[in-house]
């Protein structure tokens, strides 16, 4: 469903990234009516039992550790990428 107010991604490349361990951020741009807004998402990434690479929003506690960083550092790059656009 689509209407006029919606959104629009800037690109689908994230302007930034990072890890720690198997967790990973990704920080996205997307144009609004009041300007450029940033969402951040976060990953763990882990191989299943065929061994293959697979991610899950779910964190255990060294998961979760990490992503209390990455969530600090998306913070801290979001409020610069703010700044620089001022």
């Amino acid at each position: 469903m689509t209407n006029e107010n919606q959104t629009k991604e800037t690109s689908t490349k994230p302007v930034s990234t990072a890890n720690i361990g198997l967790v990973r951020s990704a920080i996205f741009a997307r144009d609004t009516e009041f300007g450029t807004r940033y969402r951040t998402k976060l990953e763990c990434s882990y191989k299943d039992a065929d061994g293959k690479w697979q991610t899950k929003l779910s964190y255990d506690l060294d998961d979760l550790l990490a992503v209390r960083e990455l969530a600090s550092r998306a913070i801290d790059e979001i409020l610069n990428l703010q700044n620089s656009a001022v």
